[in-house]
């Protein structure tokens, strides 16, 4: 039998029987128990809304205000709710206002609990204040039932039941903000190796015209080269005495003409060792993206991980290490680019998971002057892109949020005009203390 029979039947003895045992601690994806309270005495079908008796409240006791406001919980919830007020101020009974007081908290508790709620859904809804207001409502309430029935068992179950979904609540709101807040972190540090990796793929990509460049100086050189050859052998001709002369040190033209076939290849063997850098980087960021999404439910199986990006981008890193070990700047740089944007589609992921929009110009300010002349229309195109989606999805999201029912309107109304009673009362409280008195200053 429903605990609000069990409730019902006994105020004829006038005790208040225990409810049903409190629900265990809900995981963070099973569903929060919420226990029924509008069962009838008779346990007969409730009338459909336009069958419904006419009632005048006035004219009831405060045991048939009881039984009908269990009839009415679900077709008119504020009208039995008022009715367990109602109940409660005008009894003389304590097993009456026990009854009345029990059953307004459990329909307290089931306002904040919708069906199917877990934890996971509950603190990372955007009314967990209210949520929490209400259930500290229900816990008030579940206590002032030991107040006119200090022996009864089931309120303090209630109260313990409530107060530990509280804490669970609280703690899962935390943990999920520390995971926003390490996601964003994460996806700062995505954009700052982003910028790193498109630097590195520009100046490859000016790198083949340096060494034409230098190829050509190299080729005006030679006959300047063999003419100085030519006179050297003319020398060695003359005699002993030439050859063994110690050689003289090298002309200005040779050192400049070494520097400058050494150049190409220290230049080639710091691009290589820059990409590794990033690539040592971006798996060490890749690495702590799979330890957020495996701390996170249900985003390691997300089609559109930031992981995944990461991943594309890993891919686009190692052809770049292909084609600098084959001396194709070219295909470096085309690699490099690749892998760039693929880590800002990653950072974009992440502060979409983090809960956060798309930062305006923060990542442009952290890169070259240049990477800003050639890439701020792009960005800006794709910022707009961004921003668009993003207001898309929000309404979209506003658009699911399932609406209030009857009976969350009605406690979220109850609640309102208590709190407004209650600062009415501490006013008029105020006014009539004493004014405190005045202390003489002695020193």
């Amino acid at each position: 039998m429903n605990p609000l029979a069990l409730i019902t039947l006994a105020l004829a003895t006038g005790s208040v029987p225990p409810a049903t045992p409190p629900a265990p601690a809900p995981s963070e994806s099973s569903s929060i128990s919420v226990p029924a309270t509008d069962a009838t005495t008779d346990q007969t079908a409730e009338p459909a809304p336009d069958q419904a008796p006419e009632l005048d409240p006035d004219t009831l006791t405060p045991r048939e205000m009881l039984s009908a406001a269990a009839d009415r919980l679900e077709t008119d919830p504020e009208l039995a709710l008022d009715l367990y007020r109602k109940a409660d101020l005008e009894s003389r009974e304590g097993a009456v206002r026990a009854a009345a007081r029990f059953n307004l908290a459990r329909a307290i508790y089931r306002a904040a609990i919708p069906e199917g709620a877990t934890l996971e859904s509950l603190a990372g809804a955007d009314d967990f204040d209210k949520t929490i207001d209400q259930l500290h409502a229900a816990e008030r309430a579940f206590r002032s039932t030991l107040d006119v029935a200090p022996s009864d068992e089931a309120a303090p179950r209630e109260v313990e039941r409530v107060r530990r979904l509280i804490q669970q609540l609280q703690d899962k709101r935390r943990q999920m903000q520390e995971q926003a807040k390490k996601m964003k972190d994460l996806a700062d540090k995505l954009d700052q190796l982003a910028d790193k990796q498109q630097q590195e793929a520009e100046q490859n990509e000016s790198q083949p015209q340096n060494q034409t460049q230098d190829q050509q100086q190299s080729q005006d050189q030679p006959p300047q080269q063999d003419q100085q050859d030519s006179q050297s052998q003319a020398q060695n001709q003359q005699g002993d005495q030439a050859q063994d002369q110690p050689q003289g040190p090298s002309t200005p033209q040779q050192n400049q003409s070494d520097q400058q076939q050494g150049q190409p290849q220290q230049s080639a063997d710091q691009a290589r060792q820059d990409q590794q850098d990033i690539d040592k980087q971006t798996q060490d960021l890749l690495d702590q993206l799979r330890q957020q999404e495996q701390q996170s439910q249900g985003q390691q199986q997300q089609a559109n991980s930031p992981s995944q990006n990461m991943e594309q981008a890993r891919q686009a890193q190692q052809q770049a290490n292909d084609s600098l070990q084959q001396d194709d700047q070219q295909g470096a740089s085309a690699a490099q680019r690749e892998a760039a944007d693929r880590l800002r589609e990653a950072a974009q992921r992440a502060r979409e998971q983090a809960g956060e929009q798309q930062p305006g110009d923060q990542s442009q300010d952290k890169g070259s002057e240049s990477d800003e002349k050639q890439q701020s229309q792009d960005q800006q195109q794709q910022q707009a892109q961004t921003q668009r989606q993003q207001e898309g999805q929000q309404s979209q999201q506003q658009a699911q949020k399932p609406a209030e029912t009857p009976l969350q309107r009605a406690v979220r109304r109850l609640l309102e005009r208590e709190q407004i009673q209650r600062e009415q009362r501490d006013r008029v409280r105020r006014a009539y203390m004493p004014a405190p008195a005045k202390v003489d200053r002695d020193w």
